[in-house]
Parts: C-alpha cells; sequence; structure tokens
C-alpha cells in the first residue's frame, strides 16, 4: 500500500554509481551513490564472520584472482535507520535502470525484478514452485545539455497505491553533482506524485506526494525528505527527516518524524496514532537513537551482524559463476501501445497485469515471434523424502484448521502452538508469554502442517499412528513439490481414489460440488486419468474431456472458489477391491496433483515458437541443505542441524524467510556465509557469495559513559514538495523501447 514501498528495487545492481559517456559521446553522467547510509563501519567487524568460512571450505581455486567468484561484488549497507529508505529507494531506481548509459537518448524502458527485502512465502499452503517471476516497469528520460549542466532524470511507473489499486508515480530528479570528495553523496533535488488510475485507465485522486534533497552545506553532507501518502480518513503515511553529517560521514544528527494509519483491535478498525518523533546522534564508534519520551539506546558500529538478500552461484572449483536460462523479456501490441512482459520457467508476466489469450503473438527482443500457449491447470509432481523430527526443533510450522493458520513448533518433546498468521497482512501474531493459548498441539492421523524452509507439506499425523508418541528421532515422511514445464511432463495415465468432480465439469457439477464431496465417502471408487504433455492438461478417462473450471461461474463461498485441487494421482494403481488403502497414495515415492481454476496462479503459461515447439527453460537448481554454525555468516548456532530445501533460479538463490516479532520484519532464516558449499541431486559442487547484504548493529547492553562530541538536536527540515517539478514529467511517453532487464542492458 506504501507507495514508495511499492518502488523499492535492487540497489546498485545498475551502472549509476559512476560517470559514463552515455549515448551522446560527450555528455557524462553524473555519478550518484547506490545507497546512502549514516555511518561508516568497521570494516573488520563487518567482515569477521564471513571469513571464518574459507577456513572450512575446501580449497579449490575459486577463490583465486580473477575468477567469477572473486570478481562478483559484494553490496553492503548498513541498517543504521529507516528514515532513509526512501531516499535509498530512489537511488535504487536510478542504478537498476542504469541511466548513466541513456544520457540524451530519449525514454526508454526499463524492467526489474520485484524482489525487495520483505519478498517470501506468507501462506501456509504455498510453494515457490507455483510462483510466477515478476518483474516491475519503468520509464526513464534522462538528459543533460553539457558537462557543467545539470542532470534531469523524469521517471514514470505503475506501482499499488492505497487498496492495492493502480497508482501511476511520477518523479522528476535536477542532479547538480556527482561523488566526490566535496559530494560524498552527490547533489540532487527529486520531487514525486502518484495519481490513482481509475478504471478507464484515466488519471484520479493524487495520494502521494514526496520530496528530497541531498546536498554538501559549509562542509556538511545534508539529506532532507518528506512524504505524504494515503487517503485521509483510509490509510495514511506521513514522514519527515533531516540529516545533517560531517564530509567523511563519520558523524552527525538526524531528526525523524513519522506517523502512520495502525490497526486498532478492540475497536475494530484504522487510526491515526501520534506521530513519533526520534534524535539521532552517531560518531566513529557508536550510533544514538532517542525517541521522544523514551530512552536512548546506543549501537556498536564495530559489532555487526550480517542479514543477507541475495546470493550468487559458482562452480565450487572452478569460481565459474552459475548461468540458467531462466527466461526472456518479450513485447506485444495493445490499443494503448507496445507493452512487456518476460516469460521464463515460473510462467508468463506482463505490465500492468495485463492478461495474454491462449494464441495471442508476442516477441522477444530480436524479433522473434511466439504464441502465447495456456493451459487450464497445472500439474504438479510430489517426490518422497524424510527427516528425523529432531531436525524440525524451534523450525515455524503452519497448520491449518477451523480458519486459522496457526504457528507452531517442535520444542523437542511436543508440538506448540506460539501464534498464528494474520490473513489481512501475512504477518505472524506471537503470543505474549503466559498466553493461554501457548499449548501443545494435536494432530489426528491424516493432519499436517506447511514447512516453509522445507517448501513442503509435512504429514505429521502419521507420527501418532497407532497411539504412538513422537520423540526426536521419528521420521518425518514429506514430498518436495515441481510444477512440471513442458520440457519435464510427459504423457501419464493417472489414478485416485480420492473424491473427483464429475465428468464432464458443467456449471451444475459446480454448484452440487459441496454435497457430492459429502456424499462421496463411504462410496470410493478408482478413477483414472490422462495427462497429454503436449497439451499440458488433465483428460478424464476417456481422453474426451478437460478437467477443467474454464468459463464456469465459481460464486463466493464455492468449496471451488480458490480452484480445484485434485490428487493424490498415482501411475499405479494402489489398491485393491478388497482393501483400498486410499491414503497410501500419499506415501507412494511419487505422486501428483492437479489445479485448475479460473485464477491465473492455477493455470500454466508460456510460449511456443513459431514451428510450435514450447520455449525451453532451465528448472531452478535445487539443494538438500544442513545448516551448521561454520556456515553461518554471524557465528549463529541457532539454526545448526536443521535442514532447508534452497532453489537457485539463474538470478539469485531462495532463501527462506521468518517474521521476527522484535524488529516487526521479514528476515531470511538463515544467512550464508562466502564459500558455503552446496550439492545438487547429481552430485555437483557449487560455492554462494552474498552480493547484498544489510549489517545491522548490535545494541551496547549499558552505553553509561559513552558520548558523542557533537551531539545537537536537528530540526525538522524546510524541504517542501514542489509540484510545479512534477508538473514537468509530463504525460507517459508512449512507442518507448525496452532497453534494460534486470539491471542488464539489452544490446
Amino acid at each position: 500500500m506504501v507507495a514508495v514501498t511499492a518502488l523499492i528495487l535492487m540497489a546498485g545492481c545498475g551502472g549509476g554509481g559512476s560517470s559514463s559517456s552515455g549515448s551522446s559521446g560527450e555528455v557524462s553522467a553524473l555519478a550518484l551513490p547506490d545507497r546512502i547510509q549514516l555511518s561508516n563501519v568497521d570494516e573488520a567487524g563487518a567482515a569477521r564472520a564471513s571469513r571464518s568460512i574459507f577456513r572450512a571450505a575446501a580449497r579449490g581455486i575459486y577463490n583465486d584472482t580473477d575468477t567469477d567468484y572473486t570478481n562478483a561484488v559484494k553490496r553492503s549497507w548498513v541498517d543504521d535507520t529507516d528514515a532513509l529508505d526512501m531516499i535509498n529507494t530512489i537511488l535504487g531506481v536510478c542504478n537498476e535502470t542504469s541511466y548513466s548509459n541513456f544520457i540524451n537518448a530519449g525514454p526508454y524502458k526499463a524492467l526489474v525484478r520485484d524482489d525487495d527485502d520483505s519478498q517470501q512465502s506468507q501462506s501456509g499452503n504455498t510453494t515457490t514452485s507455483t510462483t510466477t517471476e515478476t518483474l516491475m516497469e519503468i520509464i526513464v528520460d534522462v538528459t543533460r545539455a553539457s558537462n557543467t549542466a545539470p542532470m534531469i532524470i523524469k521517471v514514470w511507473l505503475y506501482v499499488n497505491g492505497p487498496n492495492d489499486q493502480p497508482m501511476l508515480v511520477r518523479g522528476y530528479f535536477e542532479v547538480t553533482e556527482g561523488v566526490s570528495e566535496e559530494y560524498p553523496y552527490g547533489a540532487m533535488t527529486a520531487h514525486f506524485k502518484g495519481n490513482m488510475v481509475n478504471e478507464d485507465g484515466d488519471e484520479g485522486l493524487e495520494v502521494m506526494q514526496m520530496a528530497l534533497s541531498v546536498s554538501a552545506e559549509e562542509g556538511n553532507v545534508v539529506i532532507e525528505n518528506v512524504d505524504d501518502e494515503g487517503i485521509a480518513g483510509g490509510w495514511e503515511s506521513h514522514r519527515k527527516v533531516r540529516v545533517v553529517a560531517n564530509a567523511d560521514v563519520t558523524q552527525g544528527n538526524a531528526y525523524v518524524y513519522d506517523q502512520e494509519t495502525e490497526w486498532n483491535e478492540d475497536e475494530g478498525g484504522e487510526f491515526l496514532p501520534p506521530p513519533t518523533v526520534s534524535q539521532i546522534a552517531f560518531n566513529e564508534t557508536y550510533f544514538k537513537e532517542t525517541e521522544e519520551g523514551q530512552d536512548p539506546a546506543v549501537y556498536a558500529k564495530d559489532d555487526l551482524k550480517h542479514r543477507i538478500y541475495r546470493y550468487k552461484l559458482f562452480d565450487a572449483e572452478t569460481g565459474a559463476e552459475t548461468r540458467l536460462n531462466s527466461g526472456f523479456p518479450i513485447e506485444f501490441e495493445t490499443d494503448s501501445g507496445t507493452k512487456n512482459g518476460y516469460v521464463g520457467y515460473y510462467g508468463l508476466w506482463t505490465n500492468n497485469n495485463l492478461t495474454l489469450a491462449s494464441g495471442a503473438t508476442v516477441s522477444d527482443m530480436d524479433g522473434n515471434e511466439y504464441t502465447v500457449f495456456r493451459a487450464a491447470g497445472k500439474l504438479t509432481k510430489h517426490t518422497a523424502s524424510q527427516m528425523p523430527l529432531g531436525d524440525l526443533t524451534g523450525v515455524e510450522l503452519s497448520k491449518w484448521a477451523d480458519g486459522t493458520d496457526a504457528i507452531i513448533t517442535w520444542d523437542g518433546s511436543s508440538f506448540i502452538e506460539i501464534g498464528y498468521r494474520d490473513q489481512s497482512n501475512g504477518q505472524i501474531v506471537y503470543y505474549p508469554e503466559g498466553d493461554p493459548n501457548i499449548a501443545e498441539v494435536t494432530f489426528t492421523e491424516w493432519d499436517g502442517a506447511w514447512c516453509e524452509p522445507l517448501k513442503s507439506f509435512l504429514r505429521i499425523g502419521t507420527l501418532y499412528a497407532g497411539g504412538a508418541t513422537p520423540d526426536n528421532s521419528s521420521t518425518v515422511y514429506f514430498h518436495t513439490e515441481q510444477t512440471l514445464s513442458p520440457s519435464e511432463a510427459t504423457d501419464l495415465t493417472l489414478y485416485t481414489w480420492a473424491f473427483t468432480l464429475d465428468m464432464p465439469i458443467d456449471q451444475t457439477v459446480v454448484d452440487q460440488a459441496q454435497d457430492s464431496q459429502n456424499s462421496y465417502w463411504g462410496n470410493e471408487s478408482e478413477k483414472s486419468f490422462h495427462f497429454i504433455a503436449s497439451e499440458m492438461m488433465l483428460y478424464d478417462a476417456a481422453e474426451e474431456n478437460q478437467v477443467s473450471l474454464s468459463g464456469l461461474d465459481i460464486p463466493e463461498g464455492n468449496m471451488l472458489q480458490w480452484g480445484y485441487h485434485l490428487g493424490p494421482l498415482t501411475t499405479e494403481q494402489y489398491f485393491n477391491d478388497q482393501e483400498p488403502y486410499f491414503w497410501e497414495a500419499n506415501n507412494a515415492e511419487v505422486y501428483y496433483t492437479w489445479n485448475t481454476g479460473t485464477d491465473q496462479w492455477n493455470q500454466y503459461v508460456t510460449v511456443r515458437d513459431a514451428n510450435g515447439n514450447f520455449a525451453s527453460f532451465d528448472p531452478p537448481l535445487s539443494f538438500a541443505y544442513t545448516h551448521s554454525t561454520a556456515n553461518d555468516a554471524n557465528g549463529e548456532a541457532t539454526n545448526d542441524g536443521k535442514r532447508f530445501r534452497l532453489e537457485y533460479d539463474g538470478f539469485s538463490l531462495n532463501m527462506p524467510w521468518a517474521y521476527n516479532p522484535e524488529s516487526g520484519q521479514w528476515e531470511p532464516q538463515i544467512n550464508l556465509a562466502d564459500g558455503t558449499q552446496l550439492e545438487d541431486a547429481d552430485g555437483n559442487q557449487y560455492v554462494i557469495k552474498g552480493i547484498e547484504e544489510c549489517l545491522i548493529m548490535n545494541e551496547v547492553e549499558d552505553p553509561t559513559g559513552i558520548t558523542f562530541e557533537n551531539e545537537e538536536e536537528v530540526g525538522e527540515p524546510t524541504l517542501t514538495y514542489d509540484s510545479s517539478q512534477t508538473d514537468l514529467v509530463g504525460a507517459v511517453p508512449t512507442d518507448v523501447v525496452l532497453r534494460v532487464i534486470k539491471g542488464e542492458v539489452i544490446e
């Protein structure tokens, strides 16, 4: 809902951090920082934990001079205040669009992977194997009259605004100084506004105004930011920031004003609480924050923890970067002009969430044409695995029961409910100590729970079969999941004793689905289906009718509202007339499930080339990883011995995330040290390197005696939003060519 939060991109991946001759040949881009932080940190403290892995790692040449591994740039920043999130967001936009390559080249498009610091699975019933990769489209126009003139950057982009409705954001930068010794963060001003977009595509209510400035005055770096977002009486956010630091940014002060709508459970609605006002002071060694009416908190700048947001994968012997053919950008024509998208292993994404019908024509950046292929469902393969229950100690699991997504953990002797997931925002609410809801959880034989670190559903109820009492040595059985792509799929005959809708599926079948399911149990029977790989479609036994909900009306409250889940489906007939072991299918080494529905996430979408061949993409590399303290970037033992399923999609190693109630943020559950080794199912060896990380300063327990020579209160900013600046941005350009995708310039 926060407009600027929606802009958070992968800062530092583009080419804006240094001067460039650009497309004009003579006029250079002004160098901007990839990020602004209040404080420089002790480099030794930042590297201390990471170095430990090299003592444990097997020696090879991957970390020799001039390998891809050693040349991969690590981008680190200090989490010294949330106050600069907005400014760093804007710098991230600049860098991710590779603006320095397009001085005076006219407007162009950049597709940016929407991969911010808070992205993770927030549902107990989802898996990354069914995720569609999404990108964000930005239109940029960079101009500079000469090497003595300011550099002007205009930005247009669509993001989600209040109530998750589309919003058009315009931005206008005027950059007067690049990064230098005198201007450590350069000098610039920028103004932004956001307007809601009506159903007819016209601009509506203005719901965002923001301004920022970065300058150097009398030897000081001065940063100001004002930001107002939302709709009065609805969701609102108001923030003001002023920072004054010395030239080398080793000491300084800041003022932070923050006010945002909160939810009052007692009153059952949103309200705008009083603002919080904080004063910040920092020097070479310490960082101090004093919130109005609260005791100050002091943090040590040489005592740091790593929070790693992105990794790259390399060959363990040669250090060569592991590259996958994970997808490519596309463009297509609409009544409102040329639009862009991206097709890959996870499916098809389009800007503005446009739906492309099956058979629609698209083209890649070389002009090669493809047709959109859309199947009405997805076939998922489930492969058996197992682990000792003790490896799950302390791991959070999601157990859905009676309309509640309960968060439970194994404490070494029993499963305990510790909180629940708020379905309105995906955040975990933990019960306070002593709360009566903190209690042992019981399971029936058929119960289970979703484990996000393993990206699998765990059949925990089987541990209690026959009155057994599980312990750490008990074996937990589960299946890893993989949604099949055309290159992996084959024709299959599949069997099930599960409840199935009558075929053909028509509106009457949908309307009577619940009654049919209620009357099924006790009258079970085996059914067979056929999956046709060339169509990526499931048919009934006669191969006459598709297992699909396409074209049908699924009313709210119908059991098929979120789709039709069919399975387990096996390639063997697990049952006989005397004793139908229905649930034994869930224990098969491999079984399948079919999901179909009216939503795009229930469908499989890809493209075919001119010869009718499916586009081929590399599946993510999957790793069964057991964590150890030696591999932990912070040397922590919290997750020692725990199992995780990691996937590398060619862009980053996807890690499990967990909600931290202390910080109120989603964070990576584990942080791997550089050089950590991974092995895939075929025995291939890889090493990882973190290339984007946040450094967290640890709080000083007893700050008595710590002083700041120049500590002083900083007043609120004098900067105000100037609508005349955003008016200069103008209408959204049309017929703009895509030039950058995921930070890479398209040649």
